[in-house]
């Protein structure tokens, strides 16, 4: 349950905020299109919107058929436009990966549900608001790019929240522009 305020997202220590760090999926031929992904340990599915996936469909494998029905938050339940399997990756790592394709109203461009983040390994320190993927030496630490104020305005620019992908400008009653968003380098390690 969130907020119903206009501050929510206010960049500040002190309010909450989702858990955004870009992530790449990796096509076929080399191809890799970058998203923005919500970490949401209550995702019991990873998720991409069908908005950015109708802009980035040419650049990835097909969809699998799904009988998946998705239960939103709302209670509606909707069914999936397909499944798609692929190496992701996120940071560093890279593993081999599933996810649902269904609409989010604009809501996020793709959940990092629970399944993706057990893969990875992932550990979200809430105190540091820090997520841990482990690797040869220690651990990658990702920070949350929503605290980065230039890609919040980005987003808002053309109508979308910062839990967004810039993929889905011109959907939802944003305005069309080039996706310029760039997802920042500042990933830091740590041993263990």
């Amino acid at each position: 349950m969130g907020s119903e305020e206009p501050d929510e997202f206010q960049l500040t220590p002190f309010p909450e905020v989702p858990f955004v760090h870009g992530i790449a999926l990796n096509g076929p031929n080399g191809s890799v299109v970058r998203v923005r992904g919500v970490f949401d340990s209550g995702a019991m599915v990873n998720a991409l919107c069908s908005a950015v996936y109708d802009k980035i469909k040419h650049r990835l494998s097909k969809l699998q058929p799904s009988k998946r029905r998705l239960r939103m938050a709302n209670g509606s339940v909707i069914p999936s436009a397909g499944q798609w399997v692929g190496r992701i990756t996120i940071g560093k790592a890279t593993v081999i990966c599933g996810f649902e394709v269904f609409p989010s109203g604009g809501s996020w461009g793709f959940l990092v549900g629970k399944p993706m983040q057990r893969l990875f390994s992932a550990i979200h320190n809430h105190a540091t608001d820090e997520v841990s993927i482990p690797n040869d030496t220690g651990y990658e630490i990702l920070v949350n790019e929503i605290h980065y104020k230039h890609v919040v305005d980005i987003l808002a620019h053309v109508g979308l929240g910062p839990t967004s992908d810039i993929k889905q400008s011109g959907t939802f009653g944003g305005h069309s522009i080039e996706p310029i968003y760039q997802p920042p380098r500042r990933a830091r390690h740590q041993n263990k």
